[in-house]
């Protein structure tokens, strides 16, 4: 499979930081006032009650229609191609429920992204059964169709901060927050062997208990725009001896956790973060295996995100 290189940059409240991926999407919350610049730039401010970048779509019908602007989630932990949602399976010659998992297959649509100028073709995919029962469970503002970021990196660029998401177009060229001389750099974002998901988000870091740093352990995270939370399995919280409080439901415990990214160059770590321990049996996400991932505020707080380029950049600032 052919690698992609991508740039992204995360802004942080301390200091000035740059770190390299590759390409992921910030975007923010549902109803949101959109400021636009200019027609090729789009900034969209986060909210006190959504932490994510939630922006209305528009859809290409088979038919050649338009869909009415549909919520989105802009996220570079997607492993699918960008949801065709629930509203929409009608018009896609689909039943309510999607189509057999065996059978999921991705097609080329074209989208609109409501403020900023253009149509844009990206691979959709009509799920199956248990991905729509996810919404039909967690309706917004809890969970909503995802856009998958990477597949938008070709057309613009994304910088997510804990203000706004700045989307500009790639004819205004890279991002100016990269002028920010203090870089840290990351692996390249591209597929990797033994990783919970085919997603190509995965970083190792090393989690610590921040009581006792003697205790830790390294696995694979998630760095995903999607996320309004950071969540660890069970077994992770365990391992390293963190303090479990009662969490949102049975299934999850409220903790704090060092995470430290040790394939940053120079290394960076968030300190005493917001965690939740889900239980290993659980749900994770979407489904799939038992794994860790998170964004939101307990990154972005710290850490601005910047994703770039059709080669995938991705690049960090604090």
């Amino acid at each position: 499979m052919e690698k992609f290189k991508l740039v992204v940059i995360i802004v942080g409240v301390l200091a000035l930081i740059a770190i390299t991926f590759y390409g992921f999407k910030y975007y923010f919350s549902l109803f949101k006032q959109t400021t636009i610049l200019n027609p090729s730039i789009l900034v969209h401010p986060l909210t006190p009650s959504e932490s994510r970048t939630i922006i209305p779509v528009q859809m290409q019908l088979p038919n050649g229609e338009w869909s009415n602007p549909i919520n989105f989630n802009f996220d570079s932990g997607a492993s699918w191609a960008t949801d065709v949602p629930l509203e929409l399976l009608g018009s896609f010659g689909s039943g309510p429920d999607g189509v057999p998992s065996e059978e999921r297959k991705e097609q080329i649509a074209k989208i609109r992204i409501a403020g900023l100028s253009g149509e844009y073709s990206l691979p959709v995919m009509i799920q199956d059964k248990p991905h729509y029962e996810l919404f039909r469970k967690e309706s917004p503002p809890e969970r909503y169709p995802a856009v998958r970021l990477r597949d938008l990196l070709p057309f613009m660029s994304f910088v997510f901060t804990n203000e706004n998401t700045i989307i500009r177009t790639n004819n205004l060229g890279p991002p100016p927050e990269l002028n920010n001389p203090n870089k840290i750099l990351l692996p390249d974002m591209s597929p990797h062997s033994g990783t919970p998901t085919s997603g190509w988000q995965w970083l190792r870091v090393k989690f610590e208990n921040p009581s006792d740093r003697t205790k830790s352990i390294v696995d694979w995270f998630g760095l995903n725009t999607g996320d309004k939370r950071i969540i660890i399995k069970k077994s992770i919280a365990d391992t390293i001896h963190l303090f479990l409080s009662s969490g949102r439901n049975f299934e999850n415990f409220d903790t704090l956790s060092n995470i430290e990214f040790i394939e940053a160059e120079p290394i960076i770590k968030l300190v005493n973060v917001k965690t939740e321990a889900r239980i290993n049996t659980a749900e994770f996400a979407r489904g799939g295996e038992p794994r860790n991932f998170g964004g939101g505020l307990e990154v972005l707080d710290h850490y601005s995100m910047i994703f770039w380029d059709a080669k995938l950049h991705r690049s960090s600032n604090t």
